[in-house]
């Protein structure tokens, strides 16, 4: 007969739970979950325009929420333990490397240049690290940890699903589409046709990127492959208890085996080489370490100093072919451009060691430090060490690297004898617990999905029911199914931790990947992969509750409770925490962006007065954002470009204010400056007695645009024109020629990464040619 939970103290679920806490906690577990799944199924990338969203700024408004609601609800479970009679806290070994993240994000929302990015940024990495450590206090069992690494795996099936609906359906159709009308479609996109967009997207388009529901193919990759390792030790757990089992069933064996087949045929769909090639390594280190596991464990230290100079000599070897040739040439364009990223992003290091630049902010500052013969501009330098250090100082890298590697050395370096074989927990609620998270998580995906994705209106039923059905219910139905198959196959049986070798291969595969990406950082690959971190937190709490490292984790919880005095103290200070969180990281951003899908809205229709009136205090809606003035300052230069008269001209006086207050709260965006000069540049137009005061302005400006953004020809021609204007013969002639020889340069490495393919101009080849002849005009 098995046993009941009252004779499973260290599970969590026994006496000292009362049935509301564990409500209460079942429910947090729940919240937490739904937000994975709805990151793992949604496209979200915080500082990225998504296109599966009602509009772009909805999908900030929904990427600040999930970020708000993991906070407020390690922020409750916090609160709750305070007050129970029977509360305690585990001590995870992950706070020192997350207070050390926060105070960096902290300084970093300070020191930024945007500082609305900044705080977005910050929100979205810290809040996976709060809700690892709430989940530690939440995975109190094996049957909740088990829960949760179904669920990551279900999604994992989510993504394979729609893997194969891209790669055998979707994107062939987009291919189609195209191809019988490439002038519409570029038209639809605002890409000039001949053009490096133009080549870039067609490039894009025919690589037939298959990404899941993430930002790439290689963020999907990242989740794929952490999947596939949940498989396989929840695989290895079921061979071990089979081998210890009087009575054979292998049917557990049979659906994992299923499950990490769909999982590397997914892997394989998404072409990911980076992910592909972390998942051959580390799978076989795990094949290594499952057959030579005690002579390894024996000499763990000296393979830990082994494997870290296999580490660092392979990155010294990237280091050193990168300055000895001046790039990785011969290692694909992948890495070829990687290695530009990565150099921009030391000389930003270098330059900001200690603050960094503030999260979010490493696309504009690059543009400070890139090749200027470089093809593209990036917002990440696919590194996820350079990309912390970079925009979160020393100290920042520090506490995120802490976080992430103590629990695993601690698990390797001062292990636990493991349970091993648990009796069925079915009636002790596992099933019940089960169903109640599983049927949370597709209320909410049913709920939340459906609101968040555009779909275009089509009076054709058919197609609105194929339509309906592929983005709404099917995503929901492939994780339910899971999910209940799972149960099927693993909770009949007998329950077997898993194998904490895979966990720790596959958190080490994901690692490996991301130092040449920067999946780490996407909102659904961070919080699964700081999931599967607490995972390993949690096991040591509970595996190894004897151990020197663990005193005091499963003490009495009588003991130590604070009096009623410091309750309310720390009750108070928690909910100021919780309305700071909601007023600093939430409510500006919604504010805005309704303000501004309301201006867009009006904007298309043409209605340009109205737009602009709709924006009305927006400046005091987010006192931070930038991007909300410029949006103003554009829609008044259109109004007054669309009537073209006098009395208007007060438009063009309210852009330039506009304009002025946007480069203050962020200076270091170069596109403020160029919009400034061209306001100012109109303003000189149609008003003559101040022209040239207002032309200094622009090149003034046009001058600001360029210290932020020296290799951007555009802005050099536009500067030439302005200095010109001016008086100023020999800023144009420098401006020009400095245009030309970047031209040049970016057409040299482009014949470079793609030889045999007709060589685009950044500039536009009349423009190349007129300002060729303007140099030998002005140098006579």
């Amino acid at each position: 007969m098995p046993k009941t939970c009252k004779e499973f103290p260290r599970t969590g679920v026994g006496k000292e739970c009362s049935p509301a806490w564990k409500i209460f906690d079942i429910t947090l577990l729940s919240v937490c979950l739904s937000i994975l799944a709805l990151r793992c199924t949604l496209t979200e990338s915080p500082n990225t325009a998504v296109t599966t969203m009602m509009g772009s700024g909805y999908d900030a408004i929904y990427s600040a929420t999930a970020s708000t609601v993991l906070i407020l609800a390690a922020i409750c479970w916090l609160i709750s333990i305070i007050w129970r009679k029977a509360g305690r806290y585990r001590f995870t070994f992950l706070e020192p490397g997350i207070l050390l993240f926060f105070i960096a994000g902290i300084i970093g929302c300070f020191t930024a240049s945007d500082k609305r990015a900044a705080i977005t940024d910050f929100v979205a990495i810290f809040s996976s690290m709060a809700a690892a450590v709430i989940l530690v206090q939440l995975l109190n069992s094996p049957a909740k940890r088990m829960i949760l690494l179904m669920a990551v795996i279900s999604l994992g099936f989510v993504n394979f699903v729609q893997s194969l609906d891209e790669a055998y359906s979707s994107n062939q159709f987009m291919i189609e589409q195209y191809k019988q009308n490439p002038d519409e479609q570029l038209q639809r996109l605002g890409i000039e046709k001949n053009t490096l967009a133009h080549f870039m997207y067609e490039h894009r388009l025919f690589s037939k990127d298959i990404r899941g529901y993430f930002t790439t193919g290689n963020s999907a990759g990242s989740f794929i492959v952490l999947c596939i390792f949940i498989g396989a030790g929840i695989f290895t757990a079921e061979l071990r208890r089979i081998k210890n089992a009087d009575k054979f069933s292998g049917a557990p064996c049979l659906a994992m085996m299923l499950y990490m087949a769909a999982l590397i045929w997914a892997a394989v769909l998404m072409h990911s080489k980076g992910a592909n090639a972390s998942l051959i390594l580390l799978g076989v280190a795990f094949v290594i370490c499952s057959v030579f596991g005690r002579l390894l464990y024996k000499i763990r230290f000296a393979l830990l100093i082994v494997v870290l100079a296999v580490f660092f000599c392979a990155v010294g070897f990237v280091i050193y072919q990168g300055k000895t040739h001046g790039g990785l040439h011969g290692w694909g364009n992948s890495m070829f451009v990687r290695w530009q990223y990565w150099q921009s992003a030391w000389r930003i290091f270098t330059e900001h060691c200690f603050t960094g630049i503030g999260g979010g902010n490493f696309a504009k500052y690059y543009l400070l430090y890139k090749d200027p013969a470089a093809i593209e501009t990036v917002k990440d330098p696919h590194c996820f060490i350079l990309s912390l250090i970079s925009q979160y100082g020393i100290l920042g890298t520090v506490g995120f690297l802490a976080a992430m590697l103590v629990p695993v050395f601690k698990i390797i370096f001062y292990p636990a004898k493991q349970p091993g074989i648990q009796p069925s927990l079915h009636k002790a609620g596992i099933l019940p617990a089960l169903a109640y998270i599983s049927i949370f998580i597709t209320a909410v995906m049913l709920i939340v999905r459906p609101v968040l994705i555009q779909v275009e209106y089509t009076p054709d039923t058919a197609a609105r029911i194929y339509v309906y059905g592929m983005l709404y219910f099917l995503p929901v139905a492939a994780f339910a199914f899971s999910m209940w198959f799972l149960a099927r196959a693993l909770f009949w049986n007998f329950i077997c931790e898993p194998s904490i070798c895979a966990i720790i291969c596959g958190i080490a595969a994901v690692v490996l990947h991301n130092t040449i990406d920067f999946a780490i950082f996407e909102p659904g690959v961070s919080l699964a992969f700081w999931s599967v971190i607490a995972y390993l937190a949690a096991q040591t709490n509970v595996i190894a509750p004897d151990s020197p490292l663990c005193a005091g984790i499963n003490a009495s919880p009588a003991k130590n409770k604070p009096g009623f005095p410091l309750k309310i103290f720390l009750t108070s200070a928690m909910i100021i925490f919780a309305w700071l969180i909601i007023k600093i990281t939430l409510l500006p951003v919604a504010r805005t962006c309704v303000k501004m899908e309301s201006a867009k809205s009006f904007a298309n229709n043409g209605q340009l007065e109205k737009a602009v009136e709709s924006l009305n205090g927006i400046e005091n809606d987010d006192i931070l954002a930038s991007e909300t003035l410029r949006f103003r300052a554009r829609l008044n230069v259109a109004a007054f470009v669309n009537t073209g008269k006098t009395p208007e001209i007060y438009r063009l006086h309210c852009a330039d204010d506009d304009l002025q207050l946007a480069a203050k709260r962020n200076p270091a965006d170069y596109d403020i400056y160029s919009d400034l000069a061209d306001v100012q540049r109109l303003l000189a137009d149609n008003i003559k007695d101040n022209r040239l005061e207002l032309l200094q302005k622009a090149y003034n400006s046009s001058k600001k645009s360029l210290e932020c953004y020296p290799g951007n020809s555009e802005e050099l021609l536009k500067f030439a024109e302005i200095a010109e204007l001016v008086g100023k013969t020999g800023d144009a002639i420098w401006a020009y020629r400095k245009a030309v020889e970047i031209e040049d340069a970016f057409r040299r490495q482009f014949a470079e990464m793609y030889p045999g393919r007709p060589v685009f101009s950044r500039m536009g080849e009349l423009n190349y040619q007129q300002t060729i002849e303007k140099i030998k005009e002005l140098a006579k």
